[in-house]
């Protein structure tokens, strides 16, 4: 049996995991918790990562939110009742603490003393992937576990996926391969692992255990705005985003549960 578990850190205040610095505990929790950010990060979490969890064709999997214990009320409620129909997911409340010791811990809380294989991925609160991920994990995983002898460990890479910006007038999409991105990545441990996907720099797997790329599926959604971590200490990437037509709004409702008019709404109201 393979146990598949996913991990989200919705706005937590960790130490360390962020590319932006901040002075002090109390610093970070304002940044993060400021109304108008919040509600960018709820639009994405709501119009993209949530629909493409809550329609995986496979849906024997766990998905961890993990929340600060400082995360305001109404924070949490909504989130509450934007999970209530998704059993997969656990809505995990800790105090700040060191990034990878927390993460570490949650993943263990919910992992299966009797699961011969556990396989896990993170996703950001802003991405989506495939409504196949979880199942295409378990087949490439039972193709290819031979390569569990070396290590104990394996990275399955879903190398081909879209850059997205959303906006009022909807997402607008770049098809792009990129390797080792976290929103099409997953990694398969044996049960005397002691290390989580967390505890591995993503762009470095390959030097950490054997990788299968499999590059004929579009299997990521990674979403480019004002409000990512990730562009903080660096130029922004740059894509050749085209709006989507009607094809393309269709193919992202069939493959990433991603409704076009729904990323319109939720942005046309900031």
């Amino acid at each position: 049996m393979m146990q598949v578990i996913g991990i989200c850190r919705f706005s937590y205040p960790e130490e360390g995991g962020f590319q932006r610095e901040h002075k002090s505990l109390e610093e970070r929790c304002a940044y993060l918790y400021d109304p108008t950010r919040l509600n960018v990060r709820f639009n994405c979490l709501e119009t993209l990562t949530l629909p493409s969890i809550r329609a995986q064709s496979d849906a024997d999997f766990t998905f961890a939110i993990l929340i600060g214990d400082s995360l305001p009320e109404a924070a949490k409620d909504r989130l509450k009742t934007l999970t209530a129909d998704i059993p997969q997911v656990q809505i995990i409340e800790r105090e700040s603490g060191p990034y990878r010791q927390i993460t570490q811990e949650v993943i263990d809380s919910l992992r299966l003393p009797d699961a011969e294989l556990c396989a896990q991925f993170r996703l950001d609160d802003d991405d989506a992937v495939g409504l196949q991920f979880v199942e295409d994990i378990r087949t490439v995983t039972e193709k290819s576990s031979g390569l569990l002898d070396f290590g104990g460990k394996m990275a399955v890479d879903f190398s081909t996926g879209f850059a997205v910006r959303p906006g009022k007038d909807g997402l607008r999409a770049a098809l792009l391969h990129q390797q080792l991105w976290t929103p099409g990545l997953a990694i398969v441990m044996r049960p005397h692992s002691k290390r989580s996907i967390l505890n591995y720099g993503h762009h470095k797997l390959h030097q950490e255990m054997p990788t299968v790329t499999i590059p004929d599926k579009n299997m990521f959604v990674r979403s480019f705005h004002g409000d990512n971590d990730s562009l903080a200490v660096r130029i922004g990437a740059t894509y050749d985003y085209q709006s989507l037509d009607e094809f393309t709004v269709q193919y992202f409702k069939e493959t990433f549960n991603i409704d076009n008019d729904a990323v319109k709404a939720a942005w046309s109201d900031d």
